[in-house]
């Protein structure tokens, strides 16, 4: 089952930082992650993390998927 995880990716906030390390843990421990990026794309990101996400979020969906969405609108 793949895991889709909509949040702010990009950003260098808090916020970022977390959703960041939660989704690389999740795709390090072998889950299938898929990214929805939202709000902003500040350039601050090691080009190798950065190129990493950019994988995660151009991934397909699968047919057979959850969404785990973090925060509030």
């Amino acid at each position: 089952m793949q895991i889709v995880i909509r949040h702010v990716f990009y950003e260098a906030t808090g916020y970022g930082n977390s959703a960041r390390q939660i989704a690389l843990a999740m795709d390090q421990a072998g889950a299938d992650i898929k990214l929805e990026a939202m709000g902003r794309r500040d350039e601050f990101l090691d080009p190798a993390m950065e190129a990493r996400l950019r994988q995660l979020e151009n991934k397909p969906y699968a047919d057979d998927k959850i969404l785990l969405k973090v925060g509030t609108d």
